[in-house]
């Protein structure tokens, strides 16, 4: 997969280098398509690098707009030689926001456990539709404090009272 990857940007970039931005958005496409098929067809993708792949393509893209139409060389007097384009420049802002949106994104997506299938941290959710009985509280003894008796340490030490 990695040497398509490179295969696919040498291609890009010399299309690049030429000034035709179809052919060389086609020669990096196809590399991603490539890989993007490969790494079905093996159970080698995980989604986050695909996620990655889908960052790195879109931002690559987003500096080629930049390159091509961005700033387009133009023979005006002696003054300038370039042309300001805002409207490639917006698009390529545009485009390495989602860019950086996916990466984002990826990064916080956890990968599912997929030995056990089932979440460790949390018990399996289970569902009664029977009401259970409530155990009857034990009433507490309520002492009436006119029923009091003051006594010594020695009746205490006895043990015929209750101490309260």
């Amino acid at each position: 997969m990695t040497i398509f990857a490179l295969v696919g940007l040498i291609f890009f970039f010399t299309q690049l280098a030429n000034e035709q931005f179809l052919g060389a958005i086609i020669c990096l496409s196809a590399a991603v398509l490539f890989i993007n098929i490969y790494g079905f067809v093996s159970a080698a993708l995980k989604i986050n690098v695909l996620g990655y792949l889908i960052s790195v393509y879109l931002g690559v893209v987003s500096v080629s707009v930049v390159a091509i139409f961005g700033f387009e060389p133009t023979a005006i007097g002696y003054k300038t030689l370039y042309s300001v384009n805002l409207e490639a420049i917006a698009c390529s802002i545009f485009l390495l926001l989602i860019s950086t949106t996916i990466l984002v994104a990826v990064q916080n997506v956890k990968a599912p456990n997929k030995s056990s299938g089932l979440d460790t941290h949390r018990p399996p959710l289970q569902i009664n539709f029977v009401e259970k009985q409530k155990p009857d509280k034990p009433q507490k003894t309520l002492y009436d404090s006119k029923k009091w008796e003051e006594i010594s340490s020695q009746e205490v030490e006895s043990g015929d009272y209750q101490a309260v």
